[in-house]
């Protein structure tokens, strides 16, 4: 049995894949976030950082998730409480 990639011919995969959002190290995120990497994991163990998506043994984020994250973590003044 094809899987439903391999049923499609090369240019309608090309496009399938091309439409889905890429997965993007926490290397490129800690960035992002002006944050340390090991920062960055600390808060991931907390549940405190963006939603990931781990696969095997790595970490990825969904840059639509590291833009929610930045937008839930928007404040207007500095004594703004924790949503």
């Amino acid at each position: 049995m094809k899987s439903y990639l391999a049923s499609m011919d090369v240019d309608q995969r090309i496009a399938k894949m091309i439409s889905r959002r890429p997965l993007v190290g926490e290397e490129v995120v800690a960035e992002l976030l002006a944050k340390k990497v090991q920062s960055l994991r600390r808060l991931r163990m907390r549940g405190m950082g963006p939603h990931f998506v781990k696969i095997g043994g790595s970490v990825r984020y969904d840059l639509s998730d590291v833009e929610k994250y930045i937008d839930q973590n928007r404040r207007s003044r500095t004594k703004e409480s924790d949503p």
